[in-house]
């Protein structure tokens, strides 16, 4: 039996889709083309304004300025690499009484619908909320799973519009649509809106000043990076000129200029730029370090160079310690949003976890961790009594056993010496005569 009939009491052999009452809020959003903005600092600053208005405040302009902001390269590896740390990690549905997994419902939850789930609760970390839809339930699955326009959507009056700055719209927290939507949010940043603005906000002013610093990198390149190809002709015919000239355009890619012979004269003379031209690399370098730190908390946590951190080497060095305090962060929020509202809401629509089972992830690093540092204290104090018992003295071994849990009984004594004129041979010989007359002896007892 499939679980879609575990879950519902009876077979969908079609695989039509089990719809109940639900509405799905993509739906109302209006698909009309209102485009993108050019991103800068007043932009940036405008779109606070925008979020902060006391009547009707909007989401709008903000969620433009981070559609541009993602598109930058260093933005892009750096949130995923964020979300790998919680992506990556396995995950179950357990009996917090009993602390044991479900099986069942545990590869329940594997499915790639689930896993984007995740995805799309961990985005809202960076755009500062996100309005999961799951869809129709076919085949036990949510195959349609997605995301609700954020230009559509409005934290404050938990609203989502047809259109972009529409005031007027349908409440996803009602009881009608909340079972079908996951609302995932960040706490706010100011009092100002009942949700904050998340890690973009930060991000994309270091975004803006990175583009504009690649753009005047591209014209110092283009102006002093290349030769300039200078022809002369004594030609005047119109066309003849435009033959040499074309010429020399299509030589490449470069700049070309066509001069009169003996007339007139183009000199280029490269600058002498001296190291200004590090500048660019250097700024731009600084401000990868700064959307590193933002969004791993340290500034060289994607662009490392290995062997350059001193001796903090290894899983105590600032990075790995960075890197793991967003993976536990993060996923304490994935896994408060799976019990406060995935696991319970997915209840109500029909499918039966039992009320018990919670979501958490699996901390098998962790305990590796815990694991390495309780071995290498074992070690330290073994080699201590050791040292005390090659001195003579007598180690309390039960003490050791509190200490490390680990079991010790004391050695026995050593066997009393053969006395002296006894062969080795006699001795073996009267221990093994002793061992067979005591075997012969239980023999015959067990059979009378």
């Amino acid at each position: 039996m499939s679980l879609i009939n575990k879950i519902f009491g009876k077979p969908n052999a079609t695989g039509a889709p089990i719809t109940g009452s639900h509405k799905d809020l993509r739906e109302l959003v209006k698909r009309l083309d209102f485009g993108h903005i050019k991103a800068d600092v007043r932009v940036i600053m405008d779109a606070r304004t925008e979020a902060e208005q006391s009547f009707f405040p909007h989401r709008v302009k903000m969620q433009k300025v981070f559609d541009n902001t993602v598109l930058n390269d260093q933005v892009f590896t750096c949130m995923e690499r964020r979300k790998d740390l919680t992506l990556l990690r396995k995950y179950e549905l357990y009996n917090p009484a009993t602390n044991e997994p479900d099986k069942e419902w545990t590869d329940y939850l594997q499915a790639d619908c689930f896993k984007l789930h995740n995805n799309y609760a961990l985005d809202g970390l960076f755009y500062g909320y996100n309005l999961i839809a799951l869809g129709d339930i076919i085949n036990d699955k949510f195959p349609h799973l997605g995301i609700v326009n954020r230009r559509n959507v409005s934290p404050d009056r938990h609203k989502v519009a047809s259109i972009e700055y529409g005031v007027l719209g349908d409440d996803f927290l009602s009881d009608e649509l909340a079972p079908w939507h996951i609302w995932c949010t960040t706490p706010t940043e100011n009092g100002r809106s009942p949700v904050g603005y998340g890690l973009l906000f930060r991000i994309a002013l270091l975004e803006i000043i990175a583009r504009g610093n690649r753009a005047r990198n591209a014209t110092y390149n283009e102006v002093f990076g290349a030769p300039l190809r200078v022809g002369k002709t004594t030609k005047q015919e119109e066309d003849e000129r435009q033959a040499v000239f074309d010429m020399l355009v299509n030589m490449g890619g470069i700049g070309a200029v066509l001069l009169d012979e003996g007339e007139d004269e183009i000199e280029f003379k490269e600058v002498n730029t001296g190291t200004g031209y590090e500048t660019y690399a250097n700024l731009e370098d600084r401000i990868h370090k700064g959307i590193s730190k933002i969004t791993l908390g340290h500034g060289d946590a994607v662009d490392s160079t290995p062997g350059k951190l001193g001796a903090e080497q290894g899983e105590d060095n600032p990075i790995a310690v960075a890197l793991r305090a967003k993976q536990v962060k993060d996923g304490t929020y994935l896994e408060s949003i799976w019990n406060d509202q995935t696991l319970p809401k997915l209840r109500e629509i029909g499918i039966k976890i039992p009320a018990q089972l919670k979501f958490r992830f699996l901390n098998d690093e962790e305990k590796e961790e815990t694991r390495k540092r309780e071995d290498a204290n074992n070690k330290t104090t073994a080699e201590v009594y050791k040292i005390i018992k090659d001195a003579g003295g007598k180690p309390d071994w039960k003490e050791f056993s509190e200490r490390t849990g680990i079991t010790v009984e004391e050695a026995p004594p050593p066997p009393a010496p053969v006395p002296p004129g006894m062969p080795q041979e006699q001795e073996d010989s009267k221990q093994l005569t002793a061992r067979m007359r005591a075997t012969l002896n239980r023999i015959y007892k067990h059979q009378h």
